[in-house]
């Protein structure tokens, strides 16, 4: 693993650490704010994935669940099964918030490239959002207003579940763990 005080870049003060997950410990959710949340749901369909539920809000959530935000916004359940036997995504959409800055937060989400029928996910991406490849940096791709970050590895899912784990962006390694 890289050492966690070394910076990614000169222009960029954040410091990345891949966490793979290993059962039995299993990872719940991971919550995104999004800014287009259809564009975001159609992509993980692309990718395997359901809505597993939706739910609107009118006020901001008390336990910042939708971030420093007080307006309406709605959260949007979505996983590649239901959210008690796999790791889901938590899509919060605030209303009107059209980007959001980033900082100590998610890096990128690590999937398998190939399902486990062996279907490439992502080349089947590409074919159905070609404007994705324009969003490819550095192995990772950042779409929608760098709301949904995936990077691809040349591994094999053994099951519906496509998310190998998560790479965090923070200031402070080891304070973050």
């Amino acid at each position: 693993p890289q050492n966690p005080k070394t910076p990614l870049s000169r222009s960029m003060s954040l410091y990345m650490q891949a966490l793979t997950f290993a059962q039995p410990i299993r990872p719940l959710h991971w919550v995104i704010k999004v800014s287009n949340l259809k564009k975001t749901i159609d992509i993980l369909k692309c990718l395997g994935c359901r809505l597993l539920r939706h739910e609107e809000f009118e006020a901001g959530c008390e336990a910042s669940c939708n971030g420093p935000y007080a307006g309406y916004w709605s959260k949007s359940m979505v996983g590649f099964e239901n959210e008690h036997e796999s790791f889901v995504f938590e899509l919060t959409y605030n209303y009107g918030v059209s980007k959001y800055a980033r900082g100590n937060d998610l890096g990128a989400i690590l999937l398998h490239k190939k399902n486990a029928e062996g279907v490439d996910i992502e080349a089947k991406m590409l074919a159905e959002f070609p404007e994705a490849k324009d969003a490819l940096v550095d192995k990772t791709y950042r779409l929608v207003n760098d709301d949904l970050i995936f990077k691809f590895e040349d591994t094999q899912a053994t099951g519906p579940q496509l998310v190998r784990g998560v790479e965090l962006s923070v200031t402070d390694m080891g304070e973050a763990v």
